[in-house]
């Protein structure tokens, strides 16, 4: 049976799809739905980060499996954007989940070992979930920032610089 969350994920699946220069029928087999709150709980892919994956895709063929749940994308969503845009054949990972809470701790674990969430992304969820698991990881960005932000004063021996 077809639900009306079927229906709005299949939009919104289409209409992310066409965002990232898709053309087309999806063919048998390849068809997979963009949940928009999973979509959601990801930081926005930079540009850069878009072309670099597009070109090493094109060059190498797609190395990692995207993840599914049933028929909705878990991770993988941006490899799912080249794949449909270019035709490009890849795997999926059949992922099981108690809930779609579940779903989107993992979400967040896949996320957060690409080091993709900026502090401010890190607090803004641990503020909206209350997760306390977050706190190791919103430590490490705070370290992570300050490091950036460090003048260094040396010489080209490393040396200080007087």
């Amino acid at each position: 049976m077809i639900t009306a969350q079927h229906i709005k994920k299949a939009a919104y699946t289409v209409e992310l799809l066409k965002r990232y220069g898709w053309q087309g029928d999806v063919q048998p087999g390849r068809a997979f739905l963009i949940d928009p709150e999973f979509h959601d709980q990801m930081p926005a892919v930079e540009q850069w980060l878009f072309d670099s994956m597009e070109d090493s895709m094109l060059e190498h063929g797609v190395i990692v499996p995207i993840n599914v749940w049933g028929n909705t994308i878990v991770d993988g969503h941006v490899r799912y954007f080249i794949c449909m845009r270019h035709g490009l054949p890849f795997e999926v990972t059949p992922r099981n989940f108690e809930s779609r809470d579940k779903a989107i701790e993992f979400i967040l674990a896949a996320h957060l070992c690409v080091r993709r969430y900026t502090l401010a992304d890190l607090t803004k969820i641990h503020d909206e979930t209350q997760d306390e698991s977050l706190i190791p990881f919103i430590k490490h960005a705070e370290e992570m920032e300050r490091e950036s932000h460090q003048v260094s004063y040396t010489d080209e021996t490393g040396r200080p610089s007087s």
